[in-house]
């Protein structure tokens, strides 16, 4: 059976996690930009990406793209503890019902770091911050 390892990072954890995996399984393992035809070829997919606002990164379009023979593995990995709450969040944000059941899903543990982020992750965190620090501590 075919199998590749797909991940889509931007600090790094994803592809970590890919590599690691990769080591495991006879497969091959690939950075993913776009879909590629080739992607068909395979019977089985590991997908893993960042979580950016509850979104996987690059997953909304790949999902549409993949056939239903094809066994989807999904590893969304970001820096929450994975509380139920944030669990079905993420679901919520990325699945619909037929997909909860058609793919499988485990949520991975990821990280932060500020020294990998671009100038819109940067900005964007930056205002963050600086509205955290307005809410008065109760």
């Amino acid at each position: 059976m075919k199998t590749l390892i797909l991940y889509k990072s931007k600090s790094g954890h994803a592809e970590g996690y890919a590599k690691l995996f990769h080591k495991h399984l006879d497969s091959d393992i690939e950075a993913y930009k776009t879909f590629k035809p080739e992607y068909l070829e395979y019977k089985e997919i590991y997908y893993l990406g960042g979580l950016y606002i509850g979104g996987i990164n690059g997953f909304k379009k790949f999902k549409t793209k993949v056939l239903d023979e094809q066994i989807i593995h999904v590893f969304p990995i970001g820096a929450s503890a994975g509380n139920q709450r944030d669990l079905d969040e993420i679901n919520r944000l990325n699945f619909t019902e037929d997909e909860m059941k058609r793919f499988h899903i485990q949520y991975l543990r990821g990280g932060f770091d500020m020294s990998k982020c671009n100038v819109k992750d940067k900005f964007l965190m930056t205002l963050l911050k600086c509205r955290l620090k307005s809410i008065k501590n109760p």
